[in-house]
């Protein structure tokens, strides 16, 4: 029995109460019995958690099956399992495929099935070792295992126990040192004690003289020592890699007859770019040769494409064409050869090898029931397919696929609009293909759709903002666009004074930082002792006045004129006074004189401290102002963008033609083009088209603009040149796209069909490629749930069935002593109003036998849960879901979505449950929304 975790003062009541048991794995941290210290361990787990460290709390957590076609990998270690070694030379090949989250998944499979077999520990730490914090946790149960294994196998453990654990053994020899250092210095002799006080003495002298100098030197420092720890992390990067580097050549010279040492060392010598300097790029290839003359199908042929992929393309061709038949089950295998058909601007088939990995994605996805961006590289692959069929004019499926990215399900872990997944990749591309293909009226439909929905992303909402003014305009919409607009120039606005506004806070923040309080007092404290000592010495230098007697009518009559005389003298003389308070001594209040000149010292001290930091204030004020730069210039620009489109569909070129220069390169070479051949420049226009279809070569787009340039400066000669040269990349464009279709007349002119595509040759270097519906669908779809038949805490039998026809959220949670399980519950429980509102039920499985269910519904204040609990301990239903470490044979957490035909459409799997019920509600609505 083991207790759960206690995380909130709220729960310590339940620390008498025994949690239901499930037992540990029998490994650690595979198989095998748990020792005594693991139990202890065990006690203090946190349900759904590793119970042999944190670093295995990610990761794989369910069983790896033997898929094949994961490469030709020869690769023997020490295990008494067939099947064990088996995982070991799968886990390599998903390995070199960069397929991390499987290759760790087989290798731990390897040591489920052989708990003392080092070497899988190894793997899973090399499938780790971008995340060092779990890798080092693999590698060190694979060194406690080093002493049984062969001299080959302890020097790849060796090899890489020393890369993951440089640091630390480079800061052990470095507190080494520092203790031998001190214990020298400590045998110093007094007298030299005494000597070097007195040089502290003056060390502390000398800085004191320097004092206004302090912080300028310090600042000063400040950048030379981030310098020398840049330096010093270089040097020590080079360190680390060298080593490491001469650890797998050792195993490769040692063992000349493991293919495997030479393909790792290989990898490794390209991954050291940056850090160390590699050998000829020539060297390596040479070094990928001796591979492939042991095994011509090695998966080492990707490494050979990242070798040559910016250096010299063409040489990696073979490769390119062996690439995905030497590992046909992993997607990226697929996918790299890509990278070498771009480089040489061969799109078609850089877009038929990102298709055959989408598809290869999508066949595992669905099998395995895993969210599409959980596998590394899927975004990326399918954004990359959608540039190419740009190039290649299948306008179409460039936004199907979009699309289809976009309506994929979202994860705050691995894909939202902020993140680098499908959502962010779908929306740029959607919006670039709409753009270049001119479809504006799909572009307005689609802004009006959840596809292209407002969004609180700054960035993000003003290329939708553009896209929806441009489009509005070009559509003869022209009221939309001015909306647009008008939105555009308030957030300007807006923006600008926050901008101006930040500024002045800096500013006056700074220059109150400037000011010496202390100073400032000094001055005034001084100039009234000053002042004080003047008045006293006037006073006793003044001669005393004898009584006043009463004046006759006459002295009356001249002291009225004085008085009169003195009213005038003091209007004239107010600034003379306030200048020279010494001077009006004698005419004011002695108290009112000092306080003046008080005054007038601590301003004067105040301003001279302000004139000294100018400089620092103006760059606060700078410093405060520049992250308004950007949005504020991205605002000019969408505004200039929008406005030049509203003169373009009006046909005022000339209008036109600086407000979209003024909007940037993210305009279009074509309208500038337009504008200015419209505008009476056909030079300029076509020089600036010829540009753009020599830059991106064997793209159809540019030539089709220049085709229809040359047309319309009535250089006929020119025009069926250029419409030749589309014609020869042609074969898979959209004749309907807009582009095309205005090159129609011309077509008619030059006497060419209708359909004036040419049917492209086959290229007679890509080998064998199997047909793209073998390796997987085109589009990812969801899987269909599992269905189950269970007893909820009424007693009373509940299926998936009951929940047919209407949409459910499952939650999957740990029993009723599972802290992390309640603060669930208790956070989807006032929200289930909400959910039923969009139609859609909660159901909560329990891995508690149905005696139990009454004590989590206790634990919500003794009141009914709204909605139902169900029980499966015998955790059928969890092991159905993937809910469960098939590892360490303990149940996790998972929160399911499933609609109304009982399809998955969304989940979270993992060691903590999903707290966060108003995502989940957002993205039901979404997802079940008809599209």
């Amino acid at each position: 029995m083991r207790i759960c975790h206690v995380r909130t003062s709220l729960w310590l009541i339940l620390l008498a109460l025994a949690c239901p048991c499930i037992d540990a794995a029998e490994s650690l941290p595979t198989a095998g019995a748990p020792s005594e210290a693991a139990d202890a361990d065990a006690e203090e787990t946190l349900a759904g958690h590793s119970y042999h460290g944190e670093f295995l709390n990610e990761g794989p957590r369910q069983r790896a099956h033997l898929m094949g076609g994961t490469g030709a990998v020869k690769f023997p270690v020490t295990t008494s399992s067939p099947e064990a070694q088996a995982f070991v030379e799968q886990g390599l090949g998903q390995f070199y495929g960069f397929w991390y989250l499987e290759a760790e998944r087989s290798f731990r499979q390897a040591a489920q099935l052989d708990p003392e077999c080092a070497m899988a520990y190894w793997g899973a730490a090399m499938a780790t070792r971008k995340v060092e914090r779990r890798a080092k946790g693999f590698i060190a149960e694979a060194v406690k295992r080093k002493d049984a294994v062969t001299k080959r196998e302890r020097m790849y453990i060796e090899a890489l126990d020393a890369d993951l654990n440089f640091m630390q053994r480079l800061k052990e020899k470095e507190e080494a040192k520092k203790a031998k250092d001190k214990k020298a210095d400590d045998k110093k002799s007094g007298d030299k004690q005494d000597k070097a006080e007195d040089e502290a003495d003056k060390d502390t002298k000398a800085e004191a003289d320097k004092d206004e100098k302090k912080s300028d030197t310090k600042a000063e420092k400040t950048e030379a020592e981030k310098k020398a720890e840049k330096e010093l992390e270089a040097e020590r990067k080079e360190k680390r890699a060298k080593e490491y580097t001469e650890a797998l050549e050792a195993i490769a010279l040692e063992f000349p007859d493991d293919i495997e040492a030479k393909a790792l060392l290989s990898l490794q010598l390209y991954d050291n770019k940056g850090e160390l300097p590699n050998p000829s790029i020539l060297a390596v290839d040479g070094l990928m040769d001796k591979v492939f003359a042991a095994e011509p199908m090695h998966p080492a042929h990707h490494f050979r494409i990242h070798l040559w992929d910016y250096k010299k393309p063409e040489v990696a061709l073979k490769s390119a064409a062996l690439c995905g038949p030497a590992a046909p089950a992993i997607a990226h295998m697929w996918h790299m050869p890509g990278h070498i058909y771009s480089r040489l601007k061969r799109y078609r088939d850089a877009a038929w090898q990102q298709e055959a990995s989408a598809r290869v994605d999508h066949a595992q996805m669905i099998r395995d029931g895993l969210l599409p961006d959980q596998i590394h590289n899927f975004a990326h692959n399918n954004e990359w397919l959608i540039r190419n069929l740009n190039h290649i004019g299948r306008a179409d499926d460039a936004v199907d696929l979009a699309i289809n990215m976009i309506q994929l399900p979202r994860h705050p872990k691995y894909n939202t609009l902020e993140k680098k997944g499908s959502t962010h990749y779908g929306r740029l591309r959607l919006v670039e293909t709409l753009t270049q293909y001119e479809r504006w009226q799909q572009a307005i439909e689609l802004c009006q759709s959840p596809l292209l929905e407002p969004t609180d992303d700054e960035k993000q909402q003003l290329v939708r903002l553009r896209l929806l003014g441009v489009a509005s305009f070009m559509a003869d919409q022209s009221a939309g666009g001015e909306q647009v607009l008008a939105d555009l120039n308030d957030q300007l606005k807006k923006k600008r004074a926050e901008q101006k506004e930040a500024g002045k806070k800096a500013a006056d923040e700074a220059t109150e930082n400037a000011i010496d309080a202390a100073a400032v007092k000094a001055a005034g404290e001084k100039a009234r002792r000053d002042a004080e000592a003047e008045v006293a010495k006037q006073a006793s230098e003044k001669p005393s006045e004898p009584a006043a007697a009463e004046p006759d009518s006459a002295e009356a009559a001249e002291t009225e004129t004085a008085v009169a005389t003195e009213a005038t003298d003091d209007e004239e003389s107010v600034a003379k006074q306030a200048a020279d308070p010494k001077a009006a001594e004698s005419k004011e209040d002695p108290a009112a004189s000092i306080d003046q000149r008080v005054a007038a010292a601590e301003a004067k001290a105040r301003q001279q401290q302000i004139d000294k930091h100018q400089k620092a204030i103006d760059k606060a004020r700078t410093a405060a102002r520049k992250p308004f730069d950007t949005p504020i210039n991205n605002l000019v620009k969408a505004i200039a963008e929008i406005e030049g489109f509203r003169e373009l569909a009006a046909e005022n070129y000339d209008a036109a033609l600086p407000l979209l220069k003024k909007a940037g390169s993210d305009v279009s070479p074509y309208y500038l083009a337009i504008c200015n051949l419209r505008s009476g420049d056909p030079k300029t226009a076509i020089a600036a088209l010829k540009k753009e279809a020599g830059k991106s070569k064997q793209e159809v787009l540019p030539l089709a603009w220049l085709t229809e340039i040359y047309a319309a400066a009535g250089d006929w000669k020119l025009a069926e040149e250029t419409f030749e040269k589309l014609r020869e990349i042609s074969s898979d464009l959209d004749l309907e796209a807009v582009p095309f279709a205005r090159l129609q007349p011309i077509a008619e002119q030059l006497d060419l069909p209708a359909d004036w595509r040419v049917t492209a040759e086959p290229s007679d270097d890509l080998g064998e490629r199997p047909d793209l519906d073998s390796l997987g669908p085109f589009r990812w779809h969801p899987s269909p749930a599992v269905t189950w038949n269970l007893t909820d805490s009424q007693g009373e039998p509940r299926s998936l069935e009951d929940y047919r026809g209407r949409p459910v959220v499952v939650i999957f949670y740990l029993g009723y002593a599972c802290l992390h399980c309640a603060e669930q519950l208790q956070a989807f429980s006032p929200m289930a109003e909400e959910f039923a509102k969009a139609g859609i039920e909660i159901v909560a499985i329990s891995s508690d036998p149905e005696s139990d269910l009454q004590k989590s519904i206790k634990l919500y204040d003794d009141k009914p849960l709204p909605f139902t609990l169900i029980s499966d301990p015998d955790l059928q239903t969890f092991k159905a879901y993937r809910a469960f470490d098939d590892f360490e044979n303990q149940p996790l957490h998972g929160t399911f979505l499933i609609d109304s035909e009982g399809l998955i459409r969304w989940q979270d799997i993992g060691f903590e449950p999903f707290m966060k019920p108003q995502f989940v509600l957002d993205e039901a609505a979404r997802l079940l929304k008809p599209q």
